[in-house]
């Protein structure tokens, strides 16, 4: 791809939107030296304001989140993909391995931080735990994805 199509495709992706055809398309463009410098910024930009906004997604919406347990568990199903799909693009080519580990490192803290807020406030919310039981059932196992 070309730093247009690069740009094109980042832009895309900034919306909040899970592409697996555009994964696939960034993990199979060839790295070219001349745009790479300039890319890795942008992957590593996007990458990280997106999660930022997963995050606020669900911390800002508590209460909506915890009025229906059905409601809960989606949320937690699109946040699960939500992050899989980061994880999937901190993997590309086109970051040195440091940068990859690093936005993964950070994805995976700030996953479990989320966690650990949404069973904190399912224990104020539900003392019999039904929150907390779904919470757990639906947190993300690492060594699937990592």
């Amino acid at each position: 791809m070309d730093y247009e199509s690069w740009l094109n495709v980042l832009d895309k992706l900034k919306n909040g939107y899970i592409d697996n055809n555009l994964l696939k398309k960034m993990q199979e463009s060839e790295i070219n030296n001349n745009i790479n410098g300039m890319l890795t910024l942008k992957i590593d930009r996007m990458i990280r304001e997106r999660f930022e906004i997963s995050i606020s997604k669900i911390t800002k919406n508590l209460a909506e989140i915890f009025s229906d347990v059905n409601y809960l568990d989606l949320i937690l199903v699109n946040f699960k993909k939500e992050v899989k799909f980061l994880i999937e693009m901190s993997k590309l080519k086109q970051l040195s391995s440091e940068n990859q580990q690093e936005l993964i490192a950070k994805i995976k803290e700030g996953t479990e931080q989320v966690y650990t807020i949404l069973v904190n406030e399912s224990i104020n919310v539900d003392p019999k735990g039904m929150y907390a039981q779904t919470i757990i059932n639906n947190k993300i196992k690492w060594s699937d994805i990592i």
